[in-house]
């Protein structure tokens, strides 16, 4: 089962797909990224921005994972791969009003 964890701050996703040794990251664009071990097996995706379009389907293709895996990330994430937006609380912004 994979697990999900959502940093906030970074407003970075990552998928743990097992709890195997990581060995090294493949870039697979901008903001997405694979660890894996040493065979090249994926452990986790890391995915900046998740409310983006990421090539989750170019990760399957070109990563072989368990059936159940792939199974979960396309349930989790359908193509397009989109996450709603976070919620956050409107910003602050001062406002100077100059006089003519």
């Amino acid at each position: 089962m994979i697990e999900l964890k959502w940093d906030t701050e970074a407003d970075a996703l990552y998928i743990a797909l097992t709890t195997a040794e990581w060995d090294h990251t493949d870039e697979v664009e901008d903001g997405t990224y694979v660890y894996a071990d040493a065979h090249d097996n994926p452990i986790g995706i890391e995915v900046h921005h998740p409310e983006r379009p990421w090539p989750l389907e170019q990760v399957l293709t070109h990563y072989s994972m368990s059936e159940q895996a792939a199974h979960e990330l396309r349930a989790y994430f359908p193509q397009p791969a989109l996450l709603p937006p976070a919620a956050h609380p409107p910003a602050s912004v001062p406002v100077t009003v100059l006089a003519a």
